[in-house]
């Protein structure tokens, strides 16, 4: 399960992560994701419609509806705010079965 973390020192980062929750609306979070990682020097000068053209997102204009709304906004304060009640203050992070993995997790635990 992915969870959203957006840090404060990257300014584009919570829209980003709103961003792929209006890409997910439409079942391509992954390919947004992928995405605004490997355009993440340029987020905040590209449009985020731009960016999910990319992606392979169906509906520009469904995209662009989502952004507007609360509906992804929301979920992604949710997860920070889980991500505090579990005392996670840094990305990226595995949690499972009570272990606690710090960075990226290597290739052969996935």
């Amino acid at each position: 399960v992915y969870r959203h973390l957006p840090l404060a020192n990257h300014l584009a980062a919570r829209d980003a992560a709103i961003a792929s929750e209006c890409a997910a609306q439409q079942g391509v979070f992954e390919s947004m994701h992928t995405e605004l990682f490997s355009a993440q020097q340029d987020l905040g000068d590209v449009q985020w419609d731009t960016l999910a053209a990319r992606a392979g997102v169906g509906s520009i204009v469904e995209f662009n509806a989502s952004l507007a709304s609360d509906e992804p906004r929301t979920r992604v304060i949710q997860d920070e705010v889980a991500a505090a009640s579990f005392g996670v203050r840094v990305t990226p992070i595995v949690l499972a079965g009570g272990l606690r993995m710090l960075g990226s997790p290597p290739e052969a635990l996935l």
